[in-house]
């Protein structure tokens, strides 16, 4: 079994979802991109290790959005990328890599993904876009 924690952003309520590992470390929000400690006490989730295709896609998912919220974008691309190779209509994972790209200063990149990602229905994206555009 894998151990997730749950938990929501202090600062915008948007819910995050990370590897248990990660409680107690600094991270940062990516949808509101405010720093934050991940939280010790957060609910504690156990999933069964699937092997299907969209469970593979959401394991690279899930690393990439640790790696956002550690502020490692480039190694988070790459796992989105991974994702989005196994599940190319995986919404999230778009967003995900969009806002990365935001963070590191690549304006194209980034606006290609969140766009990528408001098309398949990431309501992220959509509040996002709402917000910036």
């Amino acid at each position: 079994m894998l151990n997730k924690i749950s938990f929501k952003c202090e600062h915008c309520g948007h819910s995050l979802f990370v590897p248990a590992e990660s409680a107690g470390r600094k991270g940062r929000c990516p949808k509101c991109r405010e720093a934050m400690i991940i939280p010790k006490d957060a609910q504690i989730i156990n999933q069964e290790k699937n092997n299907s295709k969209n469970k593979s896609a959401s394991d690279w998912y899930e690393k990439g959005h640790s790696l956002t919220l550690s502020g490692e974008y480039n190694k988070a691309i790459e796992c989105y990328d991974k994702a989005i190779e196994i599940d190319n209509n995986f919404a999230e994972a778009y967003f995900g890599k969009g806002i990365c790209y935001h963070q590191i200063g690549d304006k194209n990149n980034a606006d290609i993904n969140i766009k990528k990602a408001k098309k398949l229905g990431c309501k992220d994206a959509i509040e996002y876009l709402k917000i910036t555009e």
